[in-house]
């Protein structure tokens, strides 16, 4: 590779442009599969990415899963740590700069909106569970489209289908069971 993969230690890339830009000894033990799968990473740590354009943008992050189509594909921050990403589109909208820590999606456009600095701690398991999130913190979003419109709650625990579907704002928000608080526009 013409832009220095050689300083690499303990790293794997299988497919067209994976791990092209990693051009330090600090990028150790990541792992890219898929084409252009962690493209832009220069120094990122123990990262893995799977799938097409999975973590295409991630330069210095750490520690961070990626599986899927698109699944994080332009995060790029050194404080986008932690995070486990699994099913096409998951994370798809973390901008470059973004500081999101300890965040879990699972699922089809799981955690897919334009998140902030400050979501951090979220579960989202589903298809497009959490899906619209800006800055939602500490909450459990569990089932089909389950958190689906939340942009800025924290601390909410919705689980089953379509569960908290319309809420978008509030703290210590519980809906458990189908439909469950999904109804006009619901804050607070």
């Amino acid at each position: 590779n013409s832009t220095g993969t050689a300083n690499a230690a303990a790293c794997i890339a299988i497919g067209s442009s994976t791990l092209t830009a990693t051009n330090h000894a600090d990028s150790l033990g990541s792992i890219a599969i898929g084409h252009y799968a962690l493209s832009a990473n220069l120094s990122g740590l123990r990262n893995m990415a799977i799938g097409y354009l999975a973590a295409q943008d991630m330069d210095d992050s750490d520690d961070n899963v990626m599986i899927g189509w698109n699944a994080a594909l332009d995060a790029a921050s050194s404080g986008f740590l932690k995070n486990v990403g699994v099913g096409n589109y998951a994370f798809q909208q973390v901008a470059s700069g973004i500081d999101a820590i300890q965040n879990t999606a699972v699922g089809f456009g799981a955690i897919a909106g334009v998140i902030t600095d400050v979501a951090h701690d979220n579960t989202a398991i589903g298809y497009k569970a959490l899906n619209d999130s800006t800055t939602a913190k500490d909450g459990v979003y569990v089932g089909s489209n389950a958190g689906l419109a939340v942009t800025t709650a924290s601390g909410s625990v919705f689980v089953g289908k379509d569960a908290g579907g319309t809420v978008t704002t509030g703290f210590g928000n519980i809906a458990v069971g189908y439909d469950a608080m999904n109804g006009g526009a619901v804050t607070g």
